[in-house]
């Protein structure tokens, strides 16, 4: 009798039905969450200046212009921030979820799920990168005397929330 060695059968792994949807739906929530985190790093400027005569003070706290004279007016210092608008967060999650809710409701099969998903990974970041560009390129765009006239001003909305502070020396 010859002894022979046996090898154990190598068990090869099946994927569970639903594997591949789960993964990709795991993969759109990932997305979602850096291209909120993404959005929310880029989107954080300041800018600020004064506007109006120059003014000084001068030894005995009085307020002279650039000359030395002695004036009355006042200097307006102005800081504006820009910030990342809840509004962006609030869509990006919309997406995601909103993604899922159609593939829970209208997905006849495996294929159709992960193209729904799979757009919905497209269309998260691009949202975020459009929202970085329009908020920079209106931030930018706006003078910082416009921020001291009354009215009603325009601000980045959706794409931004700004904070103004101004103060008079």
């Amino acid at each position: 009798m010859t002894a022979t060695l046996e090898t154990p059968a190598t068990t090869t792994r099946t994927p569970l039905p639903g594997a591949r949807m789960l993964r990709r739906t795991v993969w759109l929530i990932v997305v979602a969450a850096v291209s909120a985190f993404g959005y929310g790093s880029l989107v954080l400027a300041s800018k600020g200046g004064g506007v109006g005569p120059e003014v000084f003070v001068d030894g005995n706290g009085n307020h002279v212009d650039a000359n030395g004279n002695p004036t009355d007016a006042t200097q307006t210092s102005v800081n504006v921030v820009m910030h990342a608008s809840p509004v962006i967060y609030v869509l990006i999650a919309a997406i995601a979820l909103g993604a899922i809710a159609v593939v829970l409701r209208r997905a006849p099969d495996e294929a159709s799920v992960v193209r729904i998903l799979t757009r919905a990974m497209f269309v998260a970041p691009a949202v975020a990168l459009i929202a970085v560009i329009v908020a920079y390129a209106w931030f930018r765009a706006i003078p910082i005397d416009y921020w001291v006239q009354p009215g009603w001003h325009v601000a980045p909305f959706p794409f931004g929330s700004v904070e103004v502070t101004q103060s008079t020396s």
